[in-house]
């Protein structure tokens, strides 16, 4: 019973906030309707048992972080856009600008290093640098995914973005500029 109730007061301080608002100049919002699904079993091994995200492209998405999870997996569960999105991968890249204290440190914990091996470097590109994708956004014959940037950049595979469930916590904004409309996607973890 006390285990439960741990477990349950710290999930509670663990909530994984997410307030996307993707911004184009021709539109306040540039998705109709965004909806997004987690699990925290791996879709690439098993078929999971997906729940929906509360929240939309307006309002603020929360979802509730358990540390003891490995990984939350993070995808579209519905998207319709204003204007047809081109078949690709778009990219979104961390704003520097707008991270928690002490995020560098966080991410050199975790290995990211210039100079480093392949993850290190990958790891380093990504959350230090900002110069390569933390995830893409995969348009497919009007079907739509959020795939991990670190995995598809280090030749894993285009695999559904996932979340720490220890991730460091703290307001962060992603932007991509993709045939000439800017998106942007502000994340807060508390």
């Amino acid at each position: 019973m006390k285990t439960k109730m741990l477990v349950t007061m710290l999930a509670t301080l663990f909530v994984f906030s997410m307030s996307i608002g993707f911004v184009s100049a021709a539109n306040q919002h540039q998705f109709k309707q965004l909806m997004l699904m987690y699990t925290t079993t791996d879709p690439a091994t098993t078929t999971p048992k997906w729940l929906h995200v509360p929240g939309n492209e307006i309002s603020i998405f929360k979802l509730t972080l358990d540390p003891s999870v490995t990984y939350y997996y993070i995808d579209v569960m519905k998207l319709k856009p204003y204007d047809t999105l081109p078949d690709g991968l778009h990219p979104f890249f961390v704003d520097l600008t707008n991270v928690p204290a002490g995020y560098a440190a966080y991410w050199a914990g975790r290995g990211a290093l210039n100079g480093g091996n392949l993850y290190q470097q990958t790891l380093y590109d990504i959350f230090i640098a900002g110069t390569s994708p933390v995830f893409y956004l995969n348009v497919q014959n009007g079907n739509y995914r959020l795939i991990d940037g670190f995995q598809h950049l280090v030749g894993i595979g285009d695999l559904t973005l996932r979340v720490d469930g220890t991730y460091l916590l703290g307001t962060y904004s992603y932007y991509g500029t993709d045939t000439g409309v800017d998106f942007t996607m502000s994340i807060t973890f508390k």
